[in-house]
């Protein structure tokens, strides 16, 4: 796998310790440094001025340790991925998280999940089910008929009884969006995440199960990439230590607490690795 780092900062130094292994196995190469800097090399590494396209194409990613350039950004928006993801996060595999990315991996979730996995992971948005939340009911249907419902529109939701946040109906399912954005915003960003949808590769996840009926329809309904949250004593995915005030103050939503809890056995909550989850293999 071919990289380029681009920006000499402190966070070069530390994405090149935290590659070490890989480096040194020889399962990452790095072309070069992209930095405006009086040397030629660092560590063995060229350091050149300027990123070159025909590198850009060829390349697999290339690593921001400072800020690129919003144009560049934008046309390669794939192969670009965050230092931080790298020095942030706890055993992190940068090799399976490659994987993942390439993937482009679409998440179909009935809350904030997938939109808090996406920006923990820094991988861009590849579906329009970001920060919407949805009932576990209506969810369940949406998911056994996924072609009949993201092919349909989405619509103005006009209920007058609901007035504390702003929703879309798609046919007969509510998509409850955040209170600060307006309908049309929500659906011009709907409609742009939806083209980013894969059909090939999508995963369905649900924490907001009310009884043991809606786990095991969620089990059969015939998908093979399913995430669920819920707790063995039958209550909804909130889990034990979600109770406790403090741990609530301390996390703004559920899938916040529980992505950043992932890797540390926290007051009876097992922990899993986002990662794995991702890739379909054991936690």
């Amino acid at each position: 796998m071919d990289i380029i780092l681009y920006g000499f900062t402190i966070k070069t130094d530390e994405v090149l310790y935290n590659l070490r292994k890989e480096i040194g196995e020889g399962s990452v190469r790095v072309l070069y440094i992209v930095a405006d800097a009086v040397c030629n090399f660092f560590d063995n590494y060229r350091i050149i001025k300027e990123l070159n396209s025909n590198d850009i194409e060829k390349v697999d990613f290339i690593i921001e340790c400072e800020q690129i350039n919003e144009a560049i950004k934008e046309k390669y928006e794939d192969k670009i991925v965050s230092a931080d993801v790298l020095i942030k996060n706890v055993k992190f595999n940068f090799l399976k998280y490659a994987s993942i990315r390439k993937r482009k991996i679409s998440i179909v979730s009935c809350s904030n999940w997938g939109k808090t996995v996406y920006d923990s992971l820094y991988i861009p948005y590849n579906t329009p089910f970001i920060g919407v939340q949805i009932n576990s009911e209506e969810y369940l249907t949406l998911i056994e008929n996924i072609d009949l419902y993201l092919n349909d529109e989405l619509k103005f939701g006009s209920d007058n009884t609901i007035t504390t946040c702003t929703y879309g109906k798609l046919r007969d399912i509510n998509i409850y969006f955040p209170n600060d954005i307006k309908f049309v915003e929500a659906k011009k960003r709907w409609i742009h995440l939806l083209d980013r949808f894969n059909w090939n590769d999508y995963i369905f996840e649900m924490d907001n199960f009310l009884n043991e009926r809606q786990l095991e329809e969620f089990k059969d309904i015939n998908h093979s990439q399913k995430i669920a949250f819920y707790c063995e004593n039958g209550t909804d995915a909130s889990l034990k230590a979600w109770s406790d005030q403090a741990i609530r103050r301390k996390y703004r939503w559920f899938d916040d607490y529980i992505v950043q809890t992932a890797y540390r056995k926290f007051d009876g909550v097992k922990p899993y690795n986002v990662l794995s989850l991702l890739e379909g293999s054991s936690c």
